[in-house]
């Protein structure tokens, strides 16, 4: 009898309100039946799938569909085991699942996406095999070397790979990000083609996040595989950490000596150091005119010699600043009370040597006078000073 009519029989019985008749035996049969015939669906099924997948090219495999199926007939044998009577059909049903299960792990490693040639090096070293990754390279081919023997060292290398990736994935971020970091480049004094750094804050705080990031990379014990390309662009943030160091230094040196040197009675006073700042002063705006054009900041760290130039330009502006602080020392020992007055202020004097007026701005500070005046002879290398309490004749100063 078959299962329909007996279900068909029974709703007969149900609507005439019968005493429903039990088909125990029968059911027992038809779910003994449907179970074995289960079993032989699926070992037809399974069998076909493994030659299918055993032939096509490793990756194309779909890898989900060989999951899902192998899941399901895994149920199913734990099913027939239980519902029928110990056999062997059941038990190869059983010994086929457990061999795709127990190969799956092996499957999902060596189709990590993450693998790269030295990863497939060091499997083939375990292995002991060469893997070409050609029109032969099947599922098949692999079972065959018996790669599931190599679960654990394939899964380890697999895993490397996977963490290797991830770092690769932090440094990448960190290249992305600094191509479109720029340095701030604002003009000078409104001088054509003349120009400054503006504000380095972003630029030093960009910098000091991705060093953070390359030292997490760097301590990773999976850094190995891409040690190269991390200390490449670790070196390179470095070096423009130290350049961008010197360049403000410099530029800080420069800005101060550029309106002193370009004073042309300071020329005149200090010949060799007004040469030399020239030189550092072609430089300087010869570097910044070029990033303005390309203000990219890692480029511009970057250039050729630009750590060099900067440091040899900083020993030079440093002499430079020695050599002037000497110079004036020597003024205020000719003239003590010029001790009275900043260097900026001194500097302000002897830039103007030929202007008797300018010294007239710093007079209460040389003599402490509450107000003063200044009376021009005829002849003008001579300065009159007027006081409340006293009256001098005091410095000459140069034609």
């Amino acid at each position: 009898m078959k299962k329909a009519e007996f279900q068909r029989i029974l709703q007969y019985q149900q609507i005439f309100q019968v005493e429903e008749t039990r088909y125990d035996d029968l059911q027992m049969v038809a779910e003994e039946v449907e179970m074995k015939h289960a079993l032989w669906t699926s070992l037809e099924d399974l069998g076909r799938k493994s030659t299918l997948w055993a032939s096509v090219h490793f990756e194309k495999l779909n890898f989900e569909e060989v999951e899902e199926v192998v899941q399901r007939y895994t149920k199913l044998a734990v099913k027939l085991e239980r519902g029928l009577l110990p056999n062997k059909v059941v038990g190869c049903l059983r010994n086929m699942v457990d061999e795709f299960r127990l190969t799956l792990p092996v499957i999902q490693n060596l189709r990590n996406k993450a693998l790269k040639d030295r990863h497939w090096k060091k499997i083939e070293v375990e292995i002991g095999h060469k893997l070409e990754r050609n029109v032969t390279f099947t599922l098949g081919r692999l079972l065959e070397l018996k790669v599931m023997d190599y679960k654990g060292a394939i899964g380890n290398i697999s895993n490397e790979a996977t963490q290797e990736a991830s770092l690769e994935e932090l440094l990448q971020k960190v290249q992305n990000k600094w191509t479109t970091i720029e340095l701030a480049v604002k003009p000078y004094k409104d001088i054509k083609d003349v120009y400054v750094l503006g504000g380095v804050d972003d630029v030093i705080a960009a910098l000091e996040d991705s060093m953070v990031t390359m030292s997490t990379v760097t301590s990773s014990r999976y850094v190995a595989g891409i040690r190269t390309e991390v200390e490449k662009l670790e070196n390179q943030l470095k070096h423009f950490g130290q350049v961008l160091d010197e360049w403000l230094e410099c530029q800080k040196q420069w800005m101060y000596l550029e309106s002193i040197f370009s004073a042309p009675d300071i020329q005149r006073q200090l010949p060799n150091e007004s040469k030399a700042f020239n030189a550092v002063d072609k430089q300087f705006k010869e570097i910044m005119k070029r990033t303005h054009d390309r203000p990219n900041a890692l480029q511009a760290g970057s250039a050729h010699n630009i750590f060099e130039t900067f440091q040899k330009s900083n020993e030079t502006l440093e002499k430079i600043q020695k050599n002037l602080e000497d110079y004036l020392e020597t003024k205020r020992m000719a003239f003590p009370r010029f001790y009275f007055l900043s260097n900026d202020e001194l500097l302000e004097i002897l830039a103007q040597t030929r202007n008797v007026q300018a010294v007239q701005a710093h007079m209460s500070k040389c003599f402490g006078m509450h107000f003063f005046r200044c009376l021009q002879l005829q002849n003008r290398k001579k300065c009159y000073i007027f006081t409340k309490k006293f009256f001098t004749c005091g410095h000459k100063f140069a034609d």
